[in-house]
């Protein structure tokens, strides 16, 4: 050891931790993009107030900004704190007539909204602005009860034990941030139910029933009663989720009985007569004798002459406000919230219109860019050969400034001030000149001058980044402010989340601890180990050993380790009855938690295991080759936390899996690991191959052992040498996933024929561990030029690039994935910045205030040649020296003041200084 070690003490999960990170006001609507505010500071209700912004030409077909679809604007500039954001809306393509739409944190409970028009063609233009503002709930209806005075009211979700009979491989790692048992539904009371909606089409084989449908399901309730019940009865709404059988349960506790259910979809209430029931502590068992299946609701004890006064009743939400218009301002008051909202414009230019619908693409599209009052009503059809559209329940009030005229080459700006309580006394001009202020804070990528090629691309990405946040989503009783890969994906994403964790430290570490805290769990916490939607890769154990990297004084990171080792351990097969280790070859699988074990959907051959129901049989290489990486970077975590106990299994983990790589996995004959076959023993038998003999894993999953670092020279030569190869994994794009030689290569899937970055990062990280410096730099500047020629070309940050055609694919504003881009643009052309592999570990790093130079500590803990990628000023005068432990050293400069290090095996580290 090096250098000095810290002390690990633990931290629980904190609802209250965005608070310090995110504010009140942001880009949070998951419907159309403007500026949303969190209602409930509770995080229980998950209301949000929307400010739509759409601004358009009078007369014309722009489209409102609906954030899941293309709808003509861009993410163009934000800052990390998002007290600035901007987004270009294309009204003419390309750059002919534009609007930038600004937002600008004003106060806590209020923010400016900035709209700049653009007409660079020779016409003048009529040009119009619409705000659309409206109140939203997690869902569009809720069910309610009508209780009598005198009730004990149980959540069937608030039990102490619940049990199926027969155990599901996510007992205790429940998807989506779930209790066990747990599933949403607006129709039911508190919106949830219990039972299990848990999709399970990804094992087929161990065919689930529902709860209730085989004997011995179970749920136990301990609840207090306050006032004893003279002659009491308990009724039990709840819902049968097939539509044909009863379903018997013997009551136990409270009450010895027994009840069936009838089959009915629809929600009913059943009643169970008890008698006296005495003040205090009482427990009720539900033990299923079988049947249909049941899902419940919740449980209400009440006297038997009361129980016919159990009300239940499912309305939508009111959501139509008071409104109250003062001049150029206009207020809403909500009948179901305490806040009062409204919208000042600085236009006299005005209109109002109601909507009554929660779509806005149910509004004719002609209406709504024309301000004229006898288009008010704007989902009415033309014709009479079209419908009136009414696709949800909503309200929206809309503020139209018309009139808006600019001449040719010229600008035009309008104001808006959107604020919850008091208007702000503020003048236009004040507004504009806090514009100017929040433009020059938000911190500009300042590229050497080799990089600044890339600032646009890249600035794109990094605004995607951080304005794909949404609100609400679900969270183990609380709702949350979520980063989303795209705002396409209402929900969690467990790997997506880890690269945009990643991509975010580029910009704010706390906004990357924010999400690492997310999405670790607790021992406390008998639900998950950690929170999964999605493919398991467990990109947030690299989160972590980044965020450690990056920050000197690593005390308050220390507090992590023990949840990240949580998950690891599940991951292992060891917590949380997990069983991804179930194979006797000492490999792992979590093809028991999720289709996808890769992130790569359409992989070829995770494709055949699902064509073939092999779920429950193969181990891919890339589960047990993540459980070996997060093995190895919570070993070094361990070694500097005071942790050195935990080292011992580290290492035993790591030869086991190793073994088991070594003695079935590798191929030899193709050169590539493979997905290893077991039987119903879990014994392995062999290698997953297709009808014609050809290994079905000829792509990046066949690499990862590489990744891992458990290769032996000869594999890791072959490997490197398919990653290299234009014939079978380095395209003109990128690395493809697929080799492009094998039988099952496509030209246009959605992995399979396209290059992702995501896996691309491991690969580059991996380059560095082997001092493969020039192939490093090769994946990363390939990515950083086809990047920058779509985003240039469309102004959007897809999913990723097809492989034929080089252009971008699928979702249009996609962050997390795509995130390495940040990362590698700033490996080689920040200053500042420090880029190491997967087995160095950075102890502290200090730069002169003009980058002229750098002290930086480190240890290595793999066992080959390894680099260190450092960037500096690129001052052309400059003339860098550069010592190890005080001994010259030397290095290769790729660019000005981008210097790369290589250091021999036996070089465990030091003091790296440059001068």
């Amino acid at each position: 050891m090096f250098f000095r070690k810290g002390r690990c003490t633990t931290t629980r999960y904190n609802y209250d931790k965005y608070k310090s990170v995110l504010p009140q006001w942001g880009p949070y609507s998951k419907k159309y993009m403007g500026i949303s505010h969190v209602v409930d500071k509770d995080h229980k209700k998950g209301i949000r107030f929307d400010c739509v912004v759409h601004p358009t030409i009078a007369n014309s077909n722009v489209p409102v900004p609906n954030v899941t679809v293309p709808s003509n604007y861009h993410p163009w500039n934000a800052k990390p704190d998002l007290s600035f954001y901007e987004y270009r809306y294309d009204l003419e393509w390309k750059d002919r007539v534009y609007a930038d739409v600004s937002f600008l944190k004003l106060t806590e409970n209020a923010s400016v909204i900035r709209v700049e028009y653009h007409n660079n063609t020779e016409l003048s233009q009529n040009c119009m602005l619409n705000y659309f503002c409206s109140l939203e709930y997690p869902s569009l209806q809720r069910s309610r009860v009508g209780l009598p005075k005198h009730h004990v009211c149980i959540d069937a979700c608030d039990y102490t034990e619940f049990e199926y009979k027969n155990s599901r491989p996510w007992d205790e790692q429940n998807p989506d941030g779930l209790k066990k048992g747990e599933f949403l539904d607006p129709s039911f009371l508190n919106g949830r139910g219990l039972g299990d909606r848990i999709d399970a089409s990804h094992v087929p084989q161990l065919h689930f029933l529902p709860f209730g449908a085989e004997a011995g399901d179970r749920v136990l309730y301990r609840f207090d009663v306050s006032k004893p019940f003279a002659d009491a009865v308990l009724t039990i709404r709840y819902r049968c989720p097939r539509p044909k059988g009863n379903t018997a349960f013997r009551l136990a506790g409270a009450v010895q009985a027994s009840i069936t259910f009838g089959a009915d979809t629809a929600l009913h209430t059943a009643n169970v007569e008890i008698g006296a029931v005495s003040a205090g502590s009482q427990t009720l068992e539900f033990i299923s004798e079988g049947g249909a299946g049941v899902e419940l609701d919740c449980l209400i004890l009440t006297e038997k002459e009361d129980a016919g006064s159990i009300v239940f009743d499912t309305t939508p939400y009111n959501n139509l406000p008071e409104i109250q218009e003062k001049g150029q301002t206009i207020y809403y008051r909500y009948p179901e919230i305490d806040q009062i909202y409204g919208l000042r414009v600085f236009s006299d230019h005005i209109r109002r219109r109601r909507i009554e619908t929660g779509c806005l693409e149910d509004a004719m599209i002609s209406r709504l860019s024309n301000p004229d009052i006898t288009f008010d009503d704007v989902t009415e059809p033309f014709t009479r050969s079209f419908s009136r559209k009414h696709s949800d329940d909503g309200f929206y009030s809309n503020t139209i400034i018309h009139s808006i005229f600019i001449e040719p080459h010229k600008t035009h700006v309008e104001y808006a001030v959107v604020f919850t309580g008091s208007c702000p006394d503020i003048s236009a001009e004040e507004c504009e000149a806090l514009y100017q202020k929040r433009l020059k804070e938000t911190p500009a990528l300042d590229f050497s001058a080799h990089g600044k090629q890339f600032e646009f691309s890249n600035r794109l990405l990094r605004s995607t980044l951080l304005v794909n946040t949404v609100y609400p989503i679900y969270r183990h009783g609380s709702y949350i402010i979520h980063h989303t890969p795209g705002k396409r994906w209402d929900s969690l994403y467990t790997w997506d989340s880890g690269f945009i964790g990643l991509g975010l430290l580029e910009s704010e570490p706390k906004l990357a601890e924010y999400i690492l805290d997310t999405y670790l769990s607790d021992e406390e916490n008998p639900d998950f180990a950690f929170l999964h939607h999605g493919s398991p890769v467990p990109v947030q154990s690299y989160l972590y050993l980044e965020l450690l990297n990056r920050t000197n004084d690593k005390t308050s990171l220390y507090t992590y380790y023990d949840r990240a080792r949580l998950y690891y351990e599940y991951l292992a097969g060891r917590a949380h009855h997990s069983t991804t280790a179930r194979f006797k070859s000492g490999l792992t699988s979590t093809y028991d938690l999720f289709y996808n074990s890769s992130g790569m959907d359409d992989y070829p051959a995770q494709v055949y295991t699902h064509q073939h129901a092999l779920e429950r049989s193969v181990a891919p290489a890339i589960s047990s080759s993540q459980v070996i990486r997060f093995a190895k970077i919570l070993r070094m975590i361990a070694l500097h936390c005071g942790r050195e106990q935990d080292v011992a299994v580290y290492d035993a983990d790591i030869a086991r899996i190793t073994k088991g790589l070594q003695d079935y996995s590798w191929d030899e004959d193709c050169g590539y690991f493979s997905y290893v076959v077991h039987n119903e023993q879990g014994e392995p038998t062999g290698i997953l191959r297709n009808e014609q003999g050809e290994n079905l894993n000829k792509g990046f999953d066949g690499v990862y052992p590489l990744v891992a670092g458990v290769c032996t020279e000869h594999q890791k030569n072959i490997l490197l040498e398919h990653l290299k190869s234009t014939k079978n994994l380095f395209s003109k794009v990128g690395l493809s996933a697929v080799d492009m030689s094998s039988s099952y290569f496509q030209d246009n899937g959605y992995w399979n024929g396209s290059v992702w970055f995501s896996h691309q990062w491991f690969f580059f990280k991996t380059m560095l561990d082997l001092g493969e410096t020039d192939f490093a730099f090769k994946i990363a500047d390939t990515a950083l030029r086809s990047w920058k020629r779509e985003v240039d070309a469309s102004y959007n940050c897809f999913e990723m690039l097809n492989i034929a055609t080089g252009r971008g694919g699928w979702f249009h504003q996609f962050g997390g994935l795509s995130a390495p881009i940040n990362i590698w643009a700033n490996a080689y052309y920040k200053k500042g910045t420090v880029t190491a592999g997967l087995d160095t570990w950075i102890a502290k790093r200090d730069f002169a205030p003009d980058y002229s130079g750098c002290s930086i500590d480190f240890e290595y803990h793999g066992n080959g040649h390894y680099s260190i990628i450092v960037v500096l000023s690129d001052d052309e005068k400059k003339h860098y020296q550069a010592s190890l432990n005080g001994e010259p050293v030397a290095y290769k400069e790729r660019f000005k003041g981008v210097l790369e290090f290589t250091f021999d095996k036996n070089c465990k580290g030091g003091n790296l200084s440059v001068w």
